[in-house]
C-alpha cells in the first residue's frame, strides 16, 4: 500500500477516475464477477448488479446461458463442461484466494442428471407441475428442447445469519420453459467448494463496496464508486471514498475486518465536500484501535433509505425531549418543518415562514467551497429579499469564536445559526439531518416544501429561487 500525505491529490484523482467513468459511459468494476453477490448491496446498486450479473433465476454469478437449440443431452453436456473449464478460479476475488485445483467441480454427467431427473419431487414443487413431462421427455429421448438452458453458476452465501463462515457454491441447473413468460427450473448439482469468513454489513446497512483483502490494491473502483486507501504520518489507515451524488446515498463510512473478522468503523472526517456532483468523504482509523498493518479487510457501507428515515425520527423525538432545536431530515417534495435559533437570539418557526422562499445554506469557516460562494449568496439576498427570500446561516463549525468571526469578516446580512457543538447535541444534528459533507443548500417554496436539495454547483440559486419567487430570473437582467 503506498503512503500518500497529500489529501488534495487524493480527492482530485478521486474526481478524475469518476468524471472519466461518467464520461465514457462505463461501469467502474474491478469486482471479479464471484464476489459480486447481490446479497447485501445497497439498493442504489442493487439494480444495475441485478441486470448485469443476475440476469435469470436471482443467482448471483453465472454464465450467460444459451438455449439448447435442440442439442442432444450430451452435446448440452459437452457444452456445459467447455464453459466451466474456462471459468475464472484462477483469479483472487475480493477477498478470496484462487481456488486450488482438487477442490474445482467435477465435469457435469449425463447420468448426474437422470438421476437429477428421477428424484425431482413434484410434491415439492406444485407450481411446476408443468415441467415434469418435459422433464421425463428429456431423459427419454436424450434431447433437450429448443428453449432450454442448461447452465452453471457460482456465488458466495452463508446458510444463516450466525454462521461466521459463508461459502462458494457451484449450482448446475437445467431450465425449460412451460409457458409463453413462464419456466421452470431443475437443480441438478448445489456443491460447497469452500469457504470464507462472512463478513457482513451493519444492521440496517448494506455493502456499496463489498470488502477487500487489503493487498488486492489501493484503488477500488466499482459502479461509480471510487475508495483510495493510504496511510497518514501516524501510520493510520485513511479511506477516501468519492462517489456520484446522482446515486443517492445518504450515509456511507469505511469498515475494516481483522485477520479473524471482527469489524471496526472508520471514523468521519470533516473537511470533505461535493465537486462536480461527485462527493468526496475521508475516514481513518485510530491506529491505537488497530493498527493499518492488522487490517486484513476493507469495505464501504451505506444505510438504506428506509433504516436512515427511522433513524433520523428517532434523533428528532430525542432532541424535542432534551428541548433541543434541530433540522429534520431534508426529503424533496416534503414538508419541511422545523424551529431555530440563532446566535443573536432570534427565532425561525417554519411555519411563521410561510409565504417567504427560504434558503438553508450549511457551511463552515473551515470549508473552501462554501466560504468562496459567499459573495453571490450576500448578492442573491440582495435582490430577492425584498421580494419575499429569508436565508438563515447554518454553521458546522467546532468552534463558535471561527463562526462569528467568518460571519464578520463576510459581512453576512442574514441570521446565523450554530450547530450545537456539544458532541452528544452534535451527533443528535447528525442523526436527524444527514448533513455529513459542506457546502449544502436548502431551497423551501412559499407552502413550506422542500424543493431543492443542492450538494455542488452549478447552484443556479438565482434562477431557483426565482422560480420559487414567481419571478423570472430575466427579469433581474441574468
Amino acid at each position: 500500500m503506498t503512503t500518500r500525505t497529500k489529501h488534495t491529490n487524493t480527492h482530485a484523482a478521486c474526481i478524475a477516475a469518476l468524471l472519466v467513468g461518467a464520461a465514457s459511459g462505463q461501469e467502474l468494476a474491478s469486482e471479479h464477477s464471484q464476489d459480486n453477490t447481490t446479497q447485501g448491496s445497497h439498493p442504489a446498486l442493487r439494480e444495475s448488479i441485478a441486470v448485469s450479473v443476475n440476469p435469470h433465476l436471482g443467482s448471483a454469478v453465472r454464465e450467460k446461458p444459451e438455449t439448447s437449440d435442440g442439442l442432444s443431452l450430451e452435446q448440452a453436456i459437452i457444452a456445459l463442461n467447455e464453459r466451466a473449464v474456462r471459468y475464472p478460479f484462477d483469479v483472487p476475488g475480493l477477498r478470496s484466494l484462487p481456488l486450488p485445483q482438487d477442490q474445482r467441480p467435477a465435469p457435469c454427467t449425463e447420468a448426474e442428471i437422470m438421476a437429477a431427473i428421477q428424484k425431482w419431487d413434484r410434491a415439492k414443487s406444485p407450481s411446476h407441475e408443468k415441467g415434469h413431462p418435459i422433464f421425463q421427455r428429456i431423459a427419454k429421448t436424450q434431447r433437450l428442447p429448443a428453449d432450454a438452458r442448461l447452465y452453471f453458476d457460482c456465488h458466495w452465501y452463508s446458510d444463516n445469519d450466525q454462521d461466521k463462515y459463508e461459502y462458494r457454491t457451484w449450482r448446475i441447473a437445467l431450465d425449460v420453459m412451460v409457458g409463453t413468460n413462464a419456466g421452470c427450473s431443475l437443480l441438478i448439482r448445489d456443491q460447497k467448494l469452500d469457504r470464507r469468513l462472512a463478513l457482513r454489513p451493519a444492521l440496517g446497512y448494506s455493502w456499496i463496496e463489498h470488502p477487500r483483502l487489503m493487498d488486492s490494491g489501493e484503488w477500488a473502483l466499482s459502479r461509480r464508486i471510487v475508495l483510495v486507501v493510504e496511510r497518514d504520518e501516524e501510520e493510520a489507515l485513511v479511506a477516501t471514498v468519492a462517489y456520484s451524488q446522482s446515486l443517492g446515498i445518504e450515509d456511507l463510512h469505511a469498515v475494516t475486518f481483522d485477520e479473524e473478522g471482527r469489524r471496526y468503523t472508520l471514523a468521519a472526517r470533516w473537511g470533505d465536500g461535493a465537486v462536480d456532483n461527485i462527493i468526496l468523504r475521508r475516514f481513518r482509523l485510530d491506529p491505537g484501535v488497530l493498527r493499518a498493518a492488522d487490517v486484513r479487510f476493507l469495505g464501504v457501507e451505506a444505510l438504506s433509505p428506509d433504516r436512515l428515515k427511522e433513524i433520523s425520527e428517532s434523533a428528532v423525538h430525542h432532541a424535542k425531549e432534551k428541548g433541543i432545536s434541530i433540522l429534520p431530515l431534508p426529503e424533496v417534495g416534503r414538508p419541511y418543518e422545523f424551529h431555530l435559533s440563532a446566535m443573536d437570539g432570534s427565532l425561525f418557526d417554519s411555519e411563521k415562514l410561510r409565504g417567504k422562499v427560504v434558503m438553508i445554506d450549511c457551511w463552515a469557516s473551515w470549508c473552501g467551497p462554501c466560504m468562496s460562494k459567499m459573495p453571490e449568496l450576500k448578492e442573491i439576498y440582495r435582490k430577492w429579499h425584498p421580494q419575499g427570500l429569508e436565508v438563515i446561516g447554518l454553521s458546522f463549525d467546532q468552534d463558535a469564536k471561527a463562526a462569528g468571526a467568518a460571519f464578520k469578516r463576510y459581512e453576512i446580512p442574514w441570521p446565523l445559526v450554530l450547530v450545537p457543538t456539544n458532541q452528544e447535541q452534535r451527533q443528535l444534528w447528525t442523526a436527524a439531518t444527514r448533513i455529513i459533507s459542506l457546502p449544502r443548500i436548502l431551497l423551501i417554496d412559499q407552502e413550506g416544501v422542500l424543493r431543492f436539495d443542492l450538494t455542488s454547483e452549478p447552484w443556479k440559486l438565482d434562477e431557483n429561487v426565482a422560480l420559487l419567487l414567481g419571478k423570472r430570473a430575466v427579469e433581474s437582467g441574468r
